[in-house]
């Protein structure tokens, strides 16, 4: 039921018991007065029809969890293969809130919750949590992320989103690691008008799929050829605070950085390959393996990367020459007037061993049992299929 309609709304404030003639209310409702009763699975499964017109079939559907770590309460919903008398106002007033309910647009991408834990999951020996996104400045923010919209049906408890940008998209299969963010991936490419318009959902921020994915490549913002960075910022419309990296490769973390500065963080769908070999550090408590991507110059300043693992199930997989794909928690630091881009990867489950080439094999034909590794306790990488 759509979030937009009142609570006076909500169809079935009670059912009828067809053979006790009790009227039944779902466990959700509160306080029973006069002749109404709790919902009794034993007495009232198969039995409850529509309070005004009996002829609708009544279904009790349960508390159940929701993409996005919100909850729909119990409630009554007609059945599915049930009908309401012609003269029946329920039965009239469901099917002018069905055509109500949003519709979906087929050409419109589509978007998922991103639910990656707790800070009490991710810190099981104590430590800081990662805040997961947020926007400081939201109107000063691009259009390719942003802060959602939701709207309360204070009978069901329900949450659900009424930005316009996202209510006529599908809703896909929600992510609580890197294996299912990949699979979602692959089902978002393979039409091609929904590559650049799918998004991602995390505490409230909305971003954009392909600002995600971070990688060594040069972004499709540039190409400055012989121009000069203060020419290519006028041509194009770019603040001068904009900065941009002198090699084009490293466009993707410069405007992961800039973004940062402005007040903007969300997670990343981090590609990295380890070239030296990672050093270990941290308290007993948080425990990590750093591993150097290497620096890079964003307009005459030199940029660190550094890769945090932080799962110590993760430790022994960390190979010179290894290739990953990772969900990552971005966070900039400056000691001593150098700046760092940093990145946290806090669970076992957020990354996986997977070359670009493999990636992008797995992007076109997903069937060809490409294999997914996920990374385990020893040095021998776990195999994992994706199912067809």
């Amino acid at each position: 039921m759509n979030s937009n309609f009142p609570p006076h709304e909500v169809l079935f404030q009670y059912a009828l018991n067809i053979k006790t003639a009790e009227k039944v209310t779902p466990t959700a409702a509160g306080t029973i007065s006069g002749e109404k009763r709790f919902y009794n699975p034993i007495l009232d499964k198969g039995n409850l029809v529509c309070p005004e017109c009996s002829e609708a079939h009544l279904i009790h559907r349960s508390v159940k969890g929701a993409s996005g770590d919100h909850f729909v309460r119990d409630h009554f919903a007609t059945r599915p293969d049930s009908k309401h008398s012609a003269k029946c106002d329920i039965g009239a007033r469901a099917a002018k809130m069905k055509d109500r309910e949003r519709s979906i647009n087929p050409e419109l991408g589509p978007f998922f919750y991103l639910n990656l834990g707790t800070p009490k999951k991710d810190y099981p020996h104590g430590g800081r949590p990662t805040k997961r996104a947020w926007i400081s400045h939201p109107n000063e923010a691009p259009d390719w992320v942003f802060k959602v919209q939701y709207a309360r049906n204070t009978f069901l408890g329900n949450k659900e989103i009424i930005s316009p940008e996202l209510v006529r998209r599908e809703r896909i299969n929600p992510v609580k690691d890197v294996i299912a963010f990949l699979k979602n991936l692959t089902r978002i490419h393979k039409v091609e008008t929904h590559r650049q318009d799918s998004w991602a959902v995390i505490n409230g921020v909305a971003i954009r799929l392909d600002k995600m994915v971070l990688r060594e490549q040069a972004s499709s913002i540039r190409d400055m050829d012989e121009m000069s960075i203060e020419q290519f910022k006028t041509e194009n419309g770019i603040s001068a605070s904009f900065k941009i990296a002198s090699d084009k490769k490293y466009d993707r973390f410069a405007r992961q950085l800039n973004l940062e500065q402005s007040g903007i963080l969300h997670p990343v769908l981090l590609h990295f390959k380890i070239a030296a070999t990672p050093q270990s550090g941290g308290a007993f408590f948080e425990q990590k393996m750093t591993v150097n991507l290497g620096d890079y110059d964003l307009e005459g300043q030199k940029v660190g990367r550094y890769v945090h693992i932080k799962d110590r199930a993760l430790f022994s997989n960390l190979e010179i020459g290894s290739e990953f794909f990772a969900i990552a928690h971005p966070y900039m630091s400056k000691v001593n007037g150098r700046v760092s881009q940093n990145f946290n990867v806090l669970r076992s489950v957020d990354m996986t061993s997977m070359t670009l080439q493999e990636f992008r094999l797995f992007l076109e034909n997903p069937k060809q049992r490409t294999k997914l590794r996920a990374p385990a306790t020893t040095s021998e990488p776990v195999q994992m299929a994706i199912p067809s």
